[in-house]
């Protein structure tokens, strides 16, 4: 502001000044701070493109008349292996102070892991698959814990640890429908998904058609507030029940020992377990609207999908600089006629 005012006004304001201008015109501005958001996902982000999703999702839903317990969303979650989210840790308040201590030790691996998840919006999930960095195949050691009836995962690798078009079909055939056929028996399934290519490939497309298996993508950049899984539980997946067994493993073995492949499986088990619970899962479909269809859930959506008024604000703020620049010049004009007169 102070040296938007310098420019227009000619004139050197004070700090006190621009303090005070603040202050004169607090309904129009305010000092916050602001998280960054992807210009994409901004513009993406408006009543428009939510409106027409939702349309299209329950025109599909009365359509092929699909039910509760036959409607998915699927979608990959990354992990570091070693990294430890932030969180509250008890400090002794001298040593805090000191700044002797204000980190948690983490172990440092950046091996690269993906979890593939799927839940349904009658409460239910499919097991989750891991897919491991590798270009060898699947090691025994990095499955050395899975136990027989404790363990419901299934297990793949990828030379990047990503999904990929194989195996996102390998993952439609050999686990999606595999495990929630019988529960649909010949009814229509539905499955949301973001635009992740492996998702568009013409393979994994065929291979739904003809397995009466509907997908619907949801639009570009708006996953964080229609995709039921990154909306409610994703983020306590990785940041809060993952980041506790990590911890509680890291605090057991003192730090002393390096992170494995083999130890995620046993830290990622635990942490869906409790993440991906039946009350998780159905408020993460009311939160996006899609099950049950609950009009003011989408009304807080669309309401939140604001369009941009950056634009007015600094149409606001140009005119309240523009009085004060002309405010100015009259004083000029003033102060020059006063000192003709006298």
């Amino acid at each position: 502001v102070k040296n938007y005012v310098a420019v227009i006004a000619e004139w050197e304001p004070s700090n006190s000044w621009v303090t005070r201008f603040l202050k004169r015109h607090n309904d129009v501005i305010c000092i916050r701070k602001a998280t960054g958001i992807d210009r994409d996902r901004h513009r993406a982000d408006n009543p428009a493109n939510y409106q027409s999703y939702f349309d299209l999702i329950y025109a599909k839903l009365n359509q092929y008349s699909i039910a509760p317990h036959n409607i998915y969303n699927m979608d990959e979650k990354g992990f570091l292996l070693g990294r430890i989210m932030p969180s509250k840790r008890i400090f002794s308040k001298e040593l805090w102070e000191q700044k002797k201590i204000r980190k948690t030790l983490q172990d440092g691996s950046r091996d690269w892991i993906t979890i593939v998840g799927c839940i349904c919006a009658d409460g239910s999930s499919v097991d989750p698959t891991i897919i491991y960095e590798g270009t060898d195949g699947l090691r025994n050691e990095w499955l050395r814990d899975l136990e027989a009836g404790k363990h419901q995962v299934f297990c793949c690798n990828s030379p990047s640890g990503w999904s990929n078009n194989d195996l996102a079909l390998a993952w439609v055939e050999q686990v999606f429908d595999r495990l929630t056929k019988e529960k649909a028996k010949r009814d229509y399934r539905l499955l949301l998904l973001d635009r992740h290519g492996s998702h568009l490939a013409p393979a994994f497309i065929d291979y739904c058609d003809a397995h009466r298996l509907l997908l619907a993508v949801i639009p570009p950049h708006c996953s964080h507030r229609l995709q039921p899984l990154d909306v409610a539980l994703f983020k306590p997946l990785s940041r809060r029940e993952y980041g506790v067994e990590l911890d509680e493993l890291l605090r057991c073995n003192q730090s002393l020992g390096n992170l494995r492949k083999n130890d995620f499986l046993r830290l990622s088990c635990a942490a869906f377990t409790s993440a991906f619970t039946p009350n998780n899962i159905l408020s993460s479909f009311a939160a996006t609207g899609v099950h049950p269809r609950d009009a003011d859930a989408m009304s807080k959506l669309l309401d939140a999908a604001v369009p941009d008024t950056s634009s007015v604000a600094a149409k606001r703020v140009s005119q309240a600089l523009h009085s004060l620049h002309v405010n100015n010049k009259l004083l000029h004009v003033e102060y020059d006629q006063l000192r003709d007169e006298l």
